[in-house]
């Protein structure tokens, strides 16, 4: 079913809460590269609702987005974990989506670095600093 759409291409994260629930699926397909497997209990902060804040007035120290050089405010930030690379999340979308014809991306390069980044993994991160 991981190998059919639309699940093929949402970054998703297969966890085993129990070692023994994986060894039964023994015939459990490879995943796509942008899909991650754990194991172990669900993470507490990952079932919870996101918190909301309060509108924070704009800054003019706002980082530069490294695709369109434009301010980018702290909820609209992606950030690569390998280096500096900071981008709009609509900027780094189209950068990765560029000629695939999918509306979501899975997966794509790092602007800066050329390093291997999974569209899911970001935005779990942008969504842990909220």
């Amino acid at each position: 079913m991981l190998q059919t759409a639309p699940w093929q291409r949402l970054p998703l994260t297969v966890q085993w809460l129990k070692p023994e629930y994986q060894q039964v699926l023994t015939e459990f397909p490879t995943l796509p590269k942008y899909m991650a497997m754990k194991m172990g209990p669900l993470d507490p902060k990952l079932v919870k609702p996101p918190k909301s804040h309060p509108q924070e007035p704009d800054s003019d120290d706002d980082p530069l987005c490294s695709l369109c050089q434009k301010p980018i405010e702290e909820t609209d930030k992606l950030a690569c974990p390998k280096c500096t690379m900071l981008a709009h999340m609509i900027c780094l979308a189209n950068y990765f989506l560029r000629g695939s014809g999918h509306y979501v991306p899975v997966d794509g390069k790092c602007v800066e670095c050329a390093g291997y980044l999974r569209w899911g993994d970001l935005i779990e991160k942008n969504r842990e600093r909220r």
